[in-house]
């Protein structure tokens, strides 16, 4: 997979791409990285360029986003505990079974590069499957040191990419972000 880190600010629920939203803060934003889910493969045989070929594909993981946590604050813990569950308690007996069969929770997110203009942005992040598994607290640090939460982006409710790395002008005009309500 590429495989690249992307330095930068991260916002919740933003109103535009460059603009708005609650910032994440607790994380390590210089080692942000981010995974496309694209696998690269060279196939031929012998020295000469001509004779191999470069294909790009989907890969077995999907696309995700490393966030490297540093502490525990509480728009990190907001955003863990809100993909961790749909809001609502269940009920005894059954009469409730909305946290079971409900539709999984999603944040809005937008990752705003420290340099250049790129915008990573998807309307709908959810818990990456490999994430739960790193999340471990320290209790003698009051850390989450060397843990990640891994987020992985889902296609829109109405439809559109799960996520874009463009610029904001662009990513606005996709999403219809910051129209008049």
């Amino acid at each position: 997979m590429a495989a690249s880190p992307l330095p930068g600010k991260l916002y919740l629920e933003p109103t535009t791409a460059a603009a708005g939203g609650t910032q994440v803060v607790g994380i390590f934003e210089d080692r942000i990285e981010w995974e496309d889910g694209i696998e690269t493969r060279h196939m031929g045989a012998g020295l000469d360029s001509d004779d191999w070929e470069t294909l790009r594909a989907p890969s077995e993981m999907p696309p995700r986003l490393i966030i490297p946590l540093r502490d525990v604050s509480s728009v990190t813990l907001q955003l863990l505990f809100s993909l961790l569950s749909t809001g609502s308690g269940m009920k005894s007996h059954g009469t409730n079974t909305v946290g079971i069969h409900g539709v999984a929770p999603g944040w809005a997110l937008a990752l705003r590069a420290n340099a250049g203009n790129e915008i990573l942005y998807s309307p709908r992040w959810k818990l990456h499957a490999e994430s739960v598994k790193r999340i471990v607290w320290s209790r003698s640090a009051m850390r989450y040191e060397g843990s990640e939460l891994m987020l992985a982006p889902h296609r829109s409710l109405d439809g559109k990419r799960a996520w874009m790395l463009d610029t904001a002008a662009a990513i606005d005009a996709y999403y219809e972000l910051g129209g008049e309500e």
